[in-house]
């Protein structure tokens, strides 16, 4: 209603409609205007970020309600030309998954969207001497060890399959094929 009548007289429609259905005392009305509300910064394109997770190994197969659950325990990080990406963030063991741009991993191979850099960080494994960087600037998603754990454990099927999906990431990424 107050879409169609805003402001004063939407207030006074308010009050109108209260005495109409027999509130002759004590009417009060309140319009209350919310300007923003502050939350997680929603990604600058959403349609390209879900196409690049959609191609993530670690994604394939999730339903979508799996897929955002698992995005819960993910921080959208920037990486600035040049930047490396460390192997612990506050304290844990990260990897990442490149939603944007080009990574270079310790390896020297270049992987773009959808692929995981420090996949065995999730499960404690040893990576290559060296670190992944980023030549220009990208985007990625890093997933901490006790995060991801703690989600496979509290949904058990969700945890299956990405458990299932990070050993297939792994038997790859050992025999040194890239994603």
């Amino acid at each position: 209603m107050l879409d169609s009548l805003p402001g004063e007289a939407g207030i006074a429609r308010l009050i109108e409609m209260a005495n109409e259905r027999g509130g002759k005392d004590n009417i009060t009305a309140l319009l209350v205007w919310v300007l923003s509300v502050p939350g997680p910064q929603i990604s600058r394109d959403l349609k390209r970020d879900l196409q690049a997770l959609k191609s993530s190994a670690m994604f394939m197969g999730l339903t979508l309600q799996e897929a955002l659950q698992m995005l819960r325990v993910c921080v959208e990080r920037e990486v600035r030309s040049g930047e490396a990406l460390p192997r612990i963030t506050t304290g844990d063991d990260t990897a990442y998954i490149v939603l944007d741009g080009t990574i270079v991993t310790a390896r020297g191979d270049s992987v773009g969207p959808g692929a995981i850099i420090h996949p065995q960080a999730l499960v404690g494994g040893e990576e290559p001497d060296g670190l992944a960087h980023s030549p220009f600037p990208a985007r990625v998603l890093a997933v901490r060890r006790n995060d991801f754990l703690r989600l496979c454990n509290e949904h058990r099927a969700l945890g299956i399959k990405l458990l299932t999906s990070l050993s297939q990431i792994l038997c790859r990424h050992t025999a040194g094929l890239s994603e």
